[in-house]
């Protein structure tokens, strides 16, 4: 039995370095997935015409790290709950050597022996005790301290998910056209809001509202620089 529960131990304690060392590593990963998730958000709320396709693989960049993220915790989860297992194994073997320490105690009192073997033998078995029960504690730790890792890797990918995709908004008018009115939202992915603004281009003006929705309205003024059927573009920012 003691030497079972010796064994146990040294499973632990390699289950044991091998957490501390996935823990270095899934911290890297929440950093870099932090960081991911940082200039993703930056580059979302940049020109939606110039810097879509950039915002779209800035973003699946940031969807990598943050998987990448939740695949470390989800197995340093995993390993923790080994290294309580293993833990439990250890109290389990040293019980065992507690009952046969105790058991060999007990025979050698009853036969009026010498005790002094049989009482070592008993404070060893209790001392791996203590020791498995301190290994349970690390190990129920470690999980406690896995599992809000893997809460976290999550959250930062579902956050990285929802990210607002946007994508063009094109219109044709005229001359004489007035004022178009439409939404900058309409085929946009998970977007929730626009900062609202007002913009004045080179042939109109548009005011962009918080909800998305927008009007352009032409200066007709500024379209008759333009020579007969000649056509020109009107380009405007917004942000996320």
């Amino acid at each position: 039995a003691a030497t079972y529960t010796t064994n146990s131990m040294q499973t632990f304690d390699t289950l044991l370095g091998d957490i501390e060392n996935l823990q270095t590593a899934t911290n890297t990963l929440q950093t870099d997935a932090n960081s991911a998730l940082q200039t993703a958000q930056a580059v979302a709320q940049q020109d939606d015409d110039v810097n879509n396709t950039n915002a779209a693989d800035t973003k699946a960049d940031a969807q990598e790290s943050a998987t990448s993220f939740v695949n470390s915790a989800t197995n340093l989860v995993s390993l923790s709950e080994d290294a309580i297992d293993a833990a439990n194994n250890s109290i389990d073997a040293a019980n065992n050597s507690i009952r046969e320490a105790q058991e060999a105690f007990d025979k050698t009192t009853a036969a009026n022996e010498d005790t002094s073997s049989a009482q070592i033998q008993l404070d060893n078995a209790n001392a791996q005790l203590l020791e498995a029960n301190s290994e349970l504690f690390d190990a129920t730790t470690a999980n406690s301290a896995a599992q809000t890792q893997l809460v976290d890797a999550n959250t930062l990918l579902s956050t990285i998910n929802n990210i607002g995709d946007a994508q063009t908004d094109t219109i044709s008018i005229s001359e004489d056209s007035g004022v178009f009115m439409s939404s900058v939202l309409d085929n946009d992915v998970d977007g929730v809001s626009v900062t609202a603004s007002t913009i004045v281009g080179d042939y109109g003006t548009v005011v962009i509202n918080s909800d998305g929705t927008y009007t352009y309205t032409l200066d007709n003024d500024l379209v008759q620089s333009l020579d007969d059927g000649e056509q020109s573009t009107d380009s405007f920012n917004y942000t996320l």
